[in-house]
Formats: structure tokens, sequence, C-alpha cells
């Protein structure tokens, strides 16, 4: 299929864990076993990186034009992500197309945004009591849905924008405010929640003090250390975020949130407090969010 010229667009969506990153430096790594194992016989590849990087090779030397990567993974910079990787395999391989991948294929950063809990026998029981399905997996979310992309598409694209999709120059400064508000929110919320024993998110933002907390850290402490994001009010976005995480059909638990604490600090919280102290601005809430998660 990817030899087919009609394919302009090959999209991916495979979780941070699919990409070989090397946890210290976020980059691609090529000391990986599995890219090893791939490298020993890129003729036949097994990864989706290998796939990519053997259908370009094959279409360029075809005299076909290259397909644009589109990564819709819920990681910062995910485009810059998927280039590492393709680009990382592509030099072990042959510089040459290395080269010319970098020249020559788009590969877009993305932003998505919607509220996808984790399934459980909660979920499964609603489906079959409400909707007489026996369902393994079925998927909840919420009625809100945002995809921001950018416009770098060199061998065309759909017309997304009727569909809703909002086309940008850049969308790192979309991102950051998504990173800073919503995930930071969801931070700074939880580890309260949980010391409380509340169960879900709606609940946190309905307890008088949880929510009175956060609204001061995000319009004092998190919104201050955010640049400005074209055509968005920021406290305007804030106001969004409190209606989203206060829908109770959405039922997303402060289990969820909690997980993972370790590497979410790094993400949502401490680059604020780091521009915060540096610029001279209060701390004290999100400082406060760190304590109660170390508890």
């Amino acid at each position: 299929a990817l030899m087919n010229p009609a394919i302009k667009i090959v999209s991916l969506t495979l979780t941070e864990g699919g990409y070989f990153l090397n946890d210290a430096t976020g980059s691609f790594d090529p000391t990986h076993p599995t890219i090893v194992e791939e490298l020993a016989n890129l003729n036949a590849p097994k990864t989706v990186f290998g796939l990519i990087v053997q259908a370009l090779k094959i279409r360029r030397y075809a005299g076909m034009p290259p397909f644009t990567v589109l990564s819709c993974d819920n990681i910062p910079h995910n485009g810059d992500v998927a280039k590492g990787a393709v680009i990382g395999l592509a030099k072990l391989w042959d510089e040459e197309l290395a080269s010319w991948i970098d020249a020559n294929v788009g590969f877009p950063n993305s932003m998505v945004d919607r509220i996808t809990p984790m399934t459980g026998d909660a979920e499964r029981q609603f489906v079959k009591e409400e909707l007489g399905y026996e369902d393994g997996a079925p998927v909840f979310c919420e009625p809100y849905k945002q995809w921001i992309l950018e416009d770098n598409f060199p061998s065309g694209r759909p017309a997304l924008e009727r569909v809703g999709v909002q086309f940008v120059a850049d969308v790192k400064p979309y991102e950051l405010m998504k990173i800073r508000i919503l995930n930071g929110a969801h931070a700074a919320l939880c580890y309260a929640a949980a010391l409380l024993e509340l169960k879900h998110v709606h609940d946190a933002m309905d307890h008088p003090v949880i929510s009175a907390f956060l609204d001061c850290v995000q319009r004092n402490e998190v919104i201050p250390s955010i640049p400005p994001v074209p055509d968005t009010d920021l406290y305007d976005y804030w106001e969004l975020i409190q209606a989203r995480f206060g829908n109770p059909m959405i039922a997303d638990s402060i289990d969820r949130i909690c997980f993972d604490g370790a590497s979410r600090q790094p993400k949502f919280i401490i680059p604020p407090v780091a521009e915060n102290l540096r610029d001279g601005r209060s701390i004290d809430g999100l400082a406060l969010v760190s304590a109660m998660w170390c508890r």
C-alpha cells in the first residue's frame, strides 16, 4: 500500500514507547535492541519505522514523490520525534537516503486534545446495560475535541479544515498551552484529591478547597508562565478546561491521573516552577503540588 502513488500521508499512533527514545536524552536511540535487530535485516522490516524507511527508499528510486509522515501521538513535538526516528534509522542504513528524507519528507507536528478515560468494568457494564452490546474495549470520551496541525504536507493533503482541523504555521504555542494548563491542572488536582480519597476528577472540581486551590495556581502561577498564543485568551481557555474537568459523564478517575507521577512532574510542574523562579513570580502553589505528590 505504501507504494501506491495515491498514498500521500502515512499517519501513526504508537504511544511514546513506540518511538525507541533514549530515556536520558529523549532522542532516538540507535542502540535499542529492536533497532539493532531491525538494522540487521532492513529489507524485511518489522517496525513501523523500518517499513517507512524501506517504502521511502523504493519510492525515491522509482521516481515517486514521498508521502508525509503524520504522528498523531499525544507527545510533545510528535512530528519532530517521528522525524528523529525515521531519519535516525535511515542514517544507520543509508546516509544519502537519510539526507533525501530530511530534505523532502514532511513531518508536521500536531496537537490532539480530547479527554478519554481508561476503560474499565464500569464502562463495559454501561455499554451492556444501556446499549445492549458486549464490548470488551469500549472507548468513552468527552464531547470536546481539538486537532491542530502544522501545514507541512509537501505532497498535498485533504481539506481537513472543513471538518474542524485547525492548520497553523507552528503548533508549539498551542502545545505548551495545553501541557501547562490542561495536563498541568490534572497534575495539580490529582494528589490532593487522592489524599482526600476522591474517586473522579469531577469530584475534585466540586470540592470547594481543591477547586479554589487549582484556580489560584492556574491564574497566578501557571498562566503567567505561558507566552501569548495566537487568537487565544489563556484565561478563557482555562475556564473551558474547568468546565471539561467538571463533566460528571466523563467519570475520569483520579487513579489514572495520579499514575506515573515521577514522569509527569518534570513535564508539567517543574518547567513553570523554574521559569517563575527565574522571573520572580510565586511558586507557592506549585511547590505544594510537588509536596502532595511526594506525600
